[in-house]
């Protein structure tokens, strides 16, 4: 679809490559600190931590195996992961993870202002899941104009419509 996309605020969309797996690893243990707080040893907790990261990673390529992972970077350093999965209806936001020093700086809302550009020129939907529990995320979608689809036992689907495709 394309290898790469300048955004605004000085941040740019790459196609992951093999070589961004190490960073991909760090990201996911930086969201995963409190993990780290268990009364248990370290080693346990380092080698599950680790298969927790592998399976999310095969898992993502097997429940999406038409997704694009990106990383995103700002000033030549990588800041964030998105993972989209475009089919002919949707383009779906399999994750979307920032390192933990730039969370709050905006950055989460260009990136899904920007893949709503996409969608709207795509004219497909953009939709997400989230966790029920995840009231700043919640916010953020709501604020971009998300709606409430559906949810389970954990989490909600959140849909955004291109003007030409909202629902009456």
């Amino acid at each position: 679809m394309f290898a790469s996309l300048p955004l605004p605020d000085g941040l740019g969309l790459r196609t992951a490559q093999a070589s961004d797996k190490p960073f991909i690893t760090r990201l996911f243990h930086s969201s995963r600190q409190h993990f780290y707080l268990a009364d248990v040893e370290q080693e346990f907790l380092a080698t599950n931590s680790e298969q927790q990261c592998d399976f999310q990673l095969k898992g993502d390529g097997s429940r999406s195996p038409s997704a694009y992972t990106f990383k995103v970077e700002k000033q030549n350093e990588t800041i964030a992961r998105v993972s989209i999965d475009f089919s002919i209806n949707t383009a779906h936001i399999v994750e979307l993870r920032l390192i933990p020093e730039v969370l709050g700086k905006g950055y989460a809302k260009t990136i899904l202002r920007a893949l709503k550009e996409i969608a709207t020129r795509q004219q497909v939907a953009l939709t997400l899941f989230v966790n029920h529990n995840n009231r700043q995320a919640k916010q953020v979608y709501a604020d971009l104009g998300f709606v409430y689809e559906c949810a389970d036992d954990v989490q909600e689907f959140l849909a955004w419509y291109p003007p030409s495709l909202a629902r009456q």
